[in-house]
């Protein structure tokens, strides 16, 4: 029985009591330093998990066939409001100089986590579309979490691509609106398209965005209707389309007569004597692809 309970057992509801037990406590709290006016202790919220943001972020994979770093470009862009607020999904993997490239969509922008019910993916040089899932997730440092899965096949092995996370190049301002006076001009890079490649392929976009070549690839494979926009929400970003008129070797090559839709952008080159490198890519609807990167 501790001081105050002896103290109110003895004198029930007298003065005395009150006066004992309350003394005693004002003591006890003066000789735990509990006195003199001070604040109860605040622990720190811990910070807010980071939402995922619009924009072009760059990491690295171990390479299929090498076992070595290589680079691993995603680009997250909005569609316009009245198609749901999604955001596309689009990346390259530089597997080797010609790009595996992978797409999809989902509710990702604004959200911290968000799985990813269907992913496609088309090797270079192959003949057939992947189908997968995944999950798009973000750190508090702003680092974008990339995890895909894709089944076996008939004719290829499952394989899964686990806790890549990638960021911002570190001269890349994802809230500043891209400008179409900064892509104008002529660009010449390397075009991939899935069974083949041209490494010295020029294309040129007009003061107005229009996007065109003179040059033929994969036999008489031509670029029509091309156009890049700034995204229309002031992110870094240009959304790109392009036409593949229909023709006979390219036809057979399942590229022509489709419409390719994707995403492109624009940082730092980090090539000697050149300072702008664009990355390009577009997907058909059922996820065969282009893509162009070029340094000038």
């Amino acid at each position: 029985m501790n001081i105050c309970t002896a103290a109110k057992h003895t004198h029930p509801f007298s003065f005395f009591s009150r006066f004992v037990c309350s003394g005693i406590l004002i003591v006890g709290i003066s000789a735990c330093g509990g006195g003199g006016g001070s604040s109860p202790i605040t622990l720190p919220e811990p910070p807010a998990a980071a939402l995922m943001t619009p924009g072009a972020y760059i990491g690295t994979l171990i390479g299929k066939s090498d076992n070595l770093p290589k680079e691993w470009v995603s680009i997250l862009l909005p569609t316009e409001p009245a198609s749901g607020g999604l955001t596309k999904f689009y990346a390259l993997h530089y597997d080797d100089t010609n790009p595996d490239i992978y797409s999809g969509s989902g509710q990702i922008t604004g959200n911290n986590s968000i799985p990813l019910a269907q992913i496609t993916y088309y090797p270079h040089l192959a003949t057939s579309v992947r189908t997968g899932s995944g999950t798009l997730s973000t750190n508090r440092s702003g680092e974008i979490r990339a995890s895909l899965n894709f089944p076996a096949t008939n004719s290829a092995n499952a394989f899964a691509i686990s806790n890549l996370d990638h960021r911002f190049p570190s001269d890349y301002i994802y809230n500043t609106p891209a400008r179409l006076d900064a892509v104008q001009g002529n660009w010449q890079g390397n075009l991939s398209y899935g069974s083949g490649s041209n490494g010295a392929f020029t294309i040129s976009i007009s003061a107005t965005g229009a996007f065109n070549s003179y040059m033929s690839f994969l036999g008489d494979c031509q670029f029509s209707l091309g156009e890049l926009t700034p995204s229309f929400d002031g992110a870094n970003l240009y959304k790109f389309s392009v036409s593949i008129p229909s023709a006979t070797s390219c036809t057979q090559s399942n590229l022509g007569g489709k419409v390719f839709n994707g995403a492109a952008f624009i940082t730092t080159s980090p090539v000697a004597g050149k300072t702008q490198r664009l990355y390009l890519v577009g997907v058909t609807s059922d996820g065969r692809g282009i893509s162009f990167k070029a340094d000038r």
